[in-house]
């Protein structure tokens, strides 16, 4: 028997070999995105409101990472990141653009790929935008919706829960329920707006198309126009609108969890929670997440597992990146992961076992925008205008990025720089190494949906 004929039996048979052990000893994957949620607005990572009541209480029975970091504050690159263990400029996928737009290469192994490969049934409910097929969103997932209302992608994922409650299944749940602008049903806005608010900011879909909206691209450009940033009335109430959608989010994620409960799936699933990127209020004079600072690229994390897998909930301090996603869901669930990935697997750090201090690299390679995080120093580097911006910062001293030290500290700035080269580098040769995956598609539903969302000439 040749070695090719041989290898190929095993792939042939590691689905079978799968199955055999029997269902329960197989853990079911469930991984939800909640598009644009930054850290520190839920409880479990300190905030003072009560947006986030399901999620805490998850958070308390699970494995929390406080410090984990998003690879790109824009959602195709993260997201892709999370599915490949792979930076922004080895995967090379990007938010859509008006040319350019290239979908992953099918040479890339994706975490729904390797999961099917392994015998288990692949299901993707997104709310499409900048996760869509077209741009390889789709690889190795059986079923992959990219459309639909918030409440009906949850319905979707719901029912898939109940579909394949038999055999091993993933499940992708992706929401834009907390992207701007903030819209949240009226039930979530009365709990956290106040009543007195008198700016001229509005915030529901029926205010802004009296003001003259025509579709739902004018939404976003319509409530972004009307906010004042030397307002502080109107910084709360988008603030507010922010936790209120981020509640409306958490009732959305705790009918899934039901829907498991329901089913007698929760000792049979891993559960991660988590979010492609966070949000801006101003703390460096912006709004959305158009910049590479800890406010966009701080994430939640969240690891619920079955209680017999000796792996008690807690909280992890330690620096974690979000392309150590696809390693640690790989190693939890007990497969192997692909070869060439840049990503590490977090398993050990759950059980207490601290690895050697974590870099973070995070990119927008569409606007050229890199930064490093390494130690105690946070590094920002703009080259879409000569000569390049930099800014460098200690986060252990100023965690909010105020103090620039890139000209007072110019031996850490060399020495930041050596690093960056070694990824760049690294990066660019992972992506010889898979080849271009060719054009991605930008049609008309497509355009109409990122506009929706800010994109495509509907931003800021």
């Amino acid at each position: 028997m040749t070695l090719r004929l041989a290898a190929l039996l095993s792939a042939a048979l590691l689905p079978l070999a799968a199955c055999g052990r029997g269902a329960d000893s197989r853990l079911n994957l469930v991984v939800v995105s909640i598009d644009t949620l930054r850290a520190d607005r839920l409880g479990a990572y300190g905030h003072d409101r009560k947006t986030s009541p399901f999620i805490d209480s998850l958070a308390a029975r699970s494995v929390l990472f406080e410090q984990a970091y998003s690879q790109s504050p824009k959602t195709a690159p993260s997201h892709m990141s999370l599915f490949t263990g792979l930076y922004p400029g080895a995967h090379g996928v990007e938010n859509y653009g008006e040319s350019g737009n290239v979908r992953l290469s099918p040479r890339v192994p994706t975490l729904a790929s390797v999961l099917r490969e392994q015998g288990y049934r692949t299901v993707a409910h997104t709310a499409g935008g900048n996760v869509r097929a077209e741009l390889g969103f789709d690889q190795g997932f059986d079923v992959f919706e990219d459309r639909g209302t918030e409440e009906a992608i949850f319905a979707h994922a719901r029912a898939a829960v109940a579909e394949h409650a038999d055999a091993p299944f993933f499940l992708f749940v992706h929401t834009y329920a907390v992207h701007d602008p903030y819209l949240p049903p009226e039930r979530y806005r009365a709990q956290f707006v106040s009543p007195t608010y008198g700016g001229g900011v509005k915030s529901t879909e029926r205010d802004l198309f009296r003001a003259g909206a025509k579709s739902f691209a004018d939404l976003h450009r319509e409530f972004w126009e009307n906010v004042d940033r030397d307002a502080a009335a109107d910084l709360q109430h988008v603030k507010d609108l922010y936790d209120a959608s981020i509640r409306w989010a958490d009732d959305l994620v705790a009918g899934l969890w039901q829907e498991i409960e329901d089913k007698g799936l929760a000792e049979r699933t891993l559960f991660i929670l988590t979010s492609d990127h966070g949000e801006e209020f101003l703390e460096h004079g912006r709004f959305q997440h158009d910049s590479l600072y800890q406010e966009v690229l701080h994430v939640p994390l969240i690891y619920r597992l079955p209680e017999d897998r000796g792996i008690p909930p807690r909280r992890v301090r330690e620096v974690v990146s979000q392309i150590d996603f696809l390693p640690t869901a790989l190693d939890l669930l007990g497969i192997a992961p692909p070869p060439l990935i840049q990503g590490r697997s977090l398993a050990s750090l759950m059980r207490g076992v601290a690895p050697a201090d974590a870099l973070v690299w995070s990119e927008w390679p569409r606007s050229q925008q890199h930064a490093l995080r390494l130690e105690r120093w946070k590094y920002i580097r703009r080259t879409a205008t000569q000569p390049a911006q930099e800014e460098l910062y200690d986060l252990l001293d100023d965690p909010g990025e105020t103090r620039d030290l890139a000209a007072a500290q110019p031996a850490v700035r060399e020495r930041v720089l050596k690093r960056v080269a070694k990824l760049e580098t690294a990066c660019a040769g992972v992506r010889r190494t898979y080849g271009p995956g060719g054009e991605a598609a930008l049609d008309a539903e497509a355009r109409k949906r990122l506009e929706a969302l800010g994109y495509l000439g509907g931003g800021e």
